[in-house]
């Protein structure tokens, strides 16, 4: 007798109580219905905590814990250690989904579920109605082994990012065979750092045809549009530039490898952002602060700038005024383009 559902729906709650009814409606609304719907409930202060009690007991397919808030990615680790599905799915609590989106999500050419099925297309919905659909290019339905560097680099995932943990199917067993957790306290591009670690441990990717997951922009009140204290986004590339590595040896690549360089700036990119969170304001912190965020990017830039290819005109200016080597003009120039920058505002 089956006592556990295919798919475990894991959803973070925090002070949505405008948009969580739509979500968990979307969900209870899907043509696959061999699923268990997690909700999370990080410490909300608004009516979310209510209607997540209501739910509960409107559906037993739901499972709600309430938990003292410690941000995203602690709510979905919690989810993570109570789910009991085959699957793992992850839904934003003010996003939604349409009917068929779980259907498609888990459809496969065989009886048995890949490590990793990604939907090719996701909407993004926008205040003013708008509505643009996102499908990076896949020449396969399927990938395996070394091919899913091949996917990587197809989808653009170091570029403009289909790294989201949203829209994707994961294998539970695969995620708890090192325990993989979302990482705590290091909010900027958790869900980026987590699929990339994930697919680092794949062996076969199924891509699936669909649009159904809708991404919602909230502005100010969306999860994507935080910005983050300058550790978050310097402990964030470094932990993407150590799965790089990893993904490097496994698959033998050579430094100039496609996917190795694009990897490279991806992640130095988000290194080197630290500098925006931490100059934007810099009487915040101390000269022993800014110099030691100083010389550990030019640690990190000393290992990888033969490698480093930046687009983004900012991007190129914090790479230049870096390569001088010298910290305390750094540092200055750093404080006066950002009051120039301010000014200009």
């Amino acid at each position: 007798m089956k006592t556990f559902p295919k798919v475990s729906i894991i959803v973070p709650v925090y002070n949505v109580d405008k948009y969580l009814i739509k979500c968990i409606e979307s969900v209870l609304a899907q043509t696959f219905t061999d699923f268990e719907l997690i909700l999370i409930d990080d410490g909300s202060t608004d009516n979310s905590t209510n209607i997540c009690d209501e739910f509960q007991i409107k559906d037993n397919r739901i499972k709600v814990f309430h938990k003292k808030n410690g941000g995203v990615s602690s709510a979905r680790n919690t989810g993570l250690d109570k789910a009991k599905g085959e699957c793992i799915c992850f839904i934003d609590a003010d996003d939604w989904v349409e009917v068929e989106f779980l259907r498609d999500l888990i459809k496969t050419s065989n009886s048995i579920v890949s490590d990793l099925h990604i939907l090719t297309s996701v909407l993004y919905d926008f205040q003013d109605y708008r509505n643009i659909i996102k499908t990076p290019t896949y020449s396969k339905t399927e990938y395996s082994n070394n091919e899913i560097i091949k996917l990587l680099i197809e989808t653009i995932f170091f570029t403009t990012g289909d790294g989201g943990c949203w829209s994707k199917l994961f294998n539970r067993n695969l995620i708890n065979l090192d325990n993989q957790r979302f990482i705590l306290n290091n909010a900027a591009y958790e869900d980026t750092l987590f699929t990339f670690q994930y697919l680092s441990k794949c062996d076969s990717v199924v891509v699936n045809k669909g649009a159904h997951y809708h991404y919602m922009h909230r502005n100010a009140e969306s999860l994507s549009t935080t910005i983050h204290p300058y550790t978050n986004y310097l402990d964030s590339g470094k932990n993407g530039l150590k799965i790089l590595d990893t993904l490097k040896n496994k698959y033998q690549l050579s430094v100039n490898n496609t996917f190795y360089t694009m990897g490279v700036t991806k992640f130095l990119n988000i290194v080197n952002y630290s500098i925006f969170s931490l100059y934007a304001s810099p009487s915040t912190y101390t000269q022993e602060q800014r110099f030691s965020l100083l010389k550990t990017l030019l640690e990190v830039d000393k290992k990888y700038k033969q490698l480093y290819n930046p687009k983004n005109i900012k991007q190129k200016i914090i790479n230049r005024i870096l390569r001088f080597g010298i910290v305390k003009i750094a540092d200055a120039l750093f404080i006066l383009l950002f009051k120039i920058a301010a000014k200009v505002k």
